[in-house]
């Protein structure tokens, strides 16, 4: 195998483990956010999002040539590369709070945003347009996904406050100023003016 593919097979397995572990966590929400129809809408669209992202960047590997235990090697490997420091947050994902978990998952979505970055920089370099565009297809839907789940957020920390019987100000959710998450066009950063 080149070094081309070998490196390229690196990149896409390690955004192959860090979905599986993104499942994991989103899958483990589906039942704790059944009571609050728009937190379980999110979660359930994180779930079909990992899903078909893990399916995609499976056909990415077979395609260039690698087999199924060099991708297994290439996950393993990725996983001790990519969770050594990240492994207590992803583990940590199962809160009793909504409004904790959504956050939680704001912070794998962002640490996934940055890996499709870096998977569709490799993939230019080394001329991989198919894998490039793979990357900021998966990137524009998790930049998307942190978007949904960063709207829920004032709602759900003010529904786990007055769960907790904590006096809330009444119009506390509508004075929260909200993120927005812009993509930039390419080479571009997506900074606000």
């Amino acid at each position: 195998m080149s070094e081309r593919t070998e490196t390229l097979t690196q990149y896409v397995g390690d955004m192959h483990a860090l979905e599986k572990h993104m499942l994991e966590a989103f899958e483990s929400q589906q039942d704790h956010s059944k009571d609050v129809p728009e937190a379980h809408r999110v979660v359930q669209h994180l779930v079909e999002m990992s899903r078909r992202h893990i399916a995609d960047l499976e056909r990415r590997v077979d395609t260039l040539g690698h087999s199924g235990k060099s991708m297994t090697d290439a996950i393993k490997s990725a996983v001790s590369g990519i969770f050594g420091a990240t492994s207590g947050l992803i583990g940590n994902l199962r809160t009793l709070s909504l409004s904790k978990d959504m956050r939680d998952n704001y912070t794998v979505l962002s640490l996934a945003n940055i890996s499709y970055e870096m998977l569709s920089t490799t993939a230019l370099a080394l001329n991989d347009t198919e894998t490039a565009e793979l990357a900021e297809r998966h990137l524009r839907e998790c930049i998307a996904a942190a978007q949904m789940v960063a709207n829920l957020i004032p709602a759900l920390v003010i529904r786990d406050l007055r769960e907790e019987d904590v006096a809330v100000n009444a119009d506390a959710e509508a004075r929260v100023p909200h993120i927005a998450i812009q993509l930039g066009a390419p080479g571009q950063a997506g900074l606000p003016h």
